[in-house]
């Protein structure tokens, strides 16, 4: 089923309230759709390729599903399948599932083992016919990541009292050491154009050590290691690579800093986020720009970078922050958690509720105003479209007719007055839930 988002479900005061905090406090400078995942627990991996083929993995009651979003031109819903029934030790962290070029789901995970191994790091994917295969990597071990390379053969980074890489050949799990004595910090794993791999790591818990931000990639000449020794990291939050193939990686400090560095030209760059009152959960980046989710008082804030510094966007109240996922076309993909509830949160560079400046002018008296166009294509069972100010207050309220593709508003009130120059917000109401979109009036 199709989700509102909590913050559409409150009354109109509370949402017209919302609005004007968005427009004081950040630019609502997207579109987010937000439905919910039935079923699902939090305990959930998001990953889409090629914008089209989006699924999710999740454990619960001891089974490993996957589910994969469906949409038809009359409803949208999720399809469900159970990867493994053997009783699962412990699911991982953010990015323990990943999609080949084919869009075949790799995932990794954890089953008990038997004496003297206990547990068993177990690998799945579905092979040509879509049946699901699963192999052991290795035992006594802890996977926390997984990726693809340009060929579709998956990659892990695991450690037990030592860090591993394990690859596959013509379905045989192989391991190559990288480094000793690393192990018990998250790890994120990514794969460039040039099936260069790169992994970030967080507080390792190691002899001297531990606290460092631990980096490494491999190349054609093997695994290089260097570790950022001037942090007293918590956590690594997320690592992902530029169009350009430049590493980015967030962390934060013990003491509550946070910090996003890149590599460039053989020196990091690092920059504490903080000081924007940022304190961000995950990392996506889109061509060399990056994106990241953070949490403000409950509230989910999507800040995208820019050349004069950072752009704040509230999204989701309440909620925490899961995973974010940039696509190939830029719109992001979202996992956010509200208890024990999961939303799948999406913006939409397309369709329903895109607004687009008509060059052309209406005029009427002496006032000249821009036409707005509101694209509704995709907006299925509109039930209303309403133009609120930067207070939250209505201005103007329509009902289009079913099967409208889209709606012109000419800059006047329900009461056919000219509004002032400023910025509006288009609040269109369709079978999907409630979609925002900002515009600017300019006389």
């Amino acid at each position: 089923m199709v989700y509102r988002g909590q913050i559409y479900l409150w009354p109109r005061y509370f949402f017209e309230k919302m609005v004007a905090l968005l427009f004081y406090f950040g630019m609502l400078c997207s579109v987010w759709h937000f439905e919910d995942i039935p079923g699902a627990s939090k305990d959930i991996v998001l990953n889409v390729q090629d914008d089209t083929c989006i699924a999710v993995v999740y454990h619960k009651d001891s089974v490993v599903y996957f589910a994969q979003r469906i949409q038809t031109p009359d409803s949208v819903f999720w399809h469900y399948e159970i990867v493994d029934t053997t009783p699962i030790n412990s699911f991982m962290t953010k990015r323990n599932f990943t999609f080949s070029r084919q869009c075949r789901p790799h995932i990794i995970y954890h089953t008990w083992g038997q004496y003297p191994y206990w547990y068993d790091l177990m690998h799945a994917c579905k092979d040509s016919l879509g049946i699901w295969q699963r192999s052991r990597v290795d035992s006594m071990v802890w996977g926390t990541d997984i990726t693809v390379d340009q060929q579709n053969s998956p990659h892990i980074v695991y450690y037990g009292d030592d860090l591993w890489h394990g690859y596959q050949i013509n379905g045989i799990w192989n391991k190559e050491y990288i480094d000793d004595g690393l192990y018990g910090g998250y790890i994120s794993l990514v794969c460039d154009q040039y099936d260069r791999l790169y992994f970030g790591m967080g507080a390792p818990v190691c002899d001297q050590r531990q606290g460092y931000v631990v980096f490494g990639v491999r190349d054609t000449s093997g695994w290089f290691v260097e570790y950022l020794v001037q942090y007293d990291v918590r956590w690594a939050l997320g690592l992902a690579t530029s169009g350009s193939c430049i590493p980015y990686l967030c962390f934060n400090e013990f003491y509550g800093a946070t910090w996003l560095t890149h590599k460039s030209n053989g020196s990091w760059y690092p920059e504490d986020v903080t000081s924007y009152n940022m304190y961000p959960q995950t990392l996506t980046l889109h061509g060399d720009t990056v994106h990241l989710l953070a949490t403000e008082h409950d509230t989910v804030i999507h800040w995208r970078q820019i050349t004069a510094g950072w752009e704040r966007e509230p999204i989701y109240y309440p909620g925490f922050p899961r995973q974010l996922i940039a696509g190939t076309n830029g719109d992001l993909h979202c996992i956010i958690i509200q208890g024990t509830s999961v939303f799948y949160g999406w913006t939409s560079s397309q369709g329903c509720n895109e607004n687009h400046a008509n060059p052309s002018t209406y005029q009427k008296g002496s006032i000249t105003a821009l036409p707005y166009t509101v694209s509704l294509e995709g907006c299925h069972g509109i039930q209303s479209l309403e133009i609120l100010d930067a207070a939250g207050r209505i201005v103007a309220a329509y009902h289009p007719s079913a099967g409208c593709k889209q709606h012109t508003w000419y800059g006047y009130d329900n009461h056919a007055r000219p509004v002032c120059s400023g910025v509006y917000f288009v609040v269109v109401t369709h079978a999907y839930g409630i979609t925002v979109n900002r515009i600017v009036v300019v006389h």
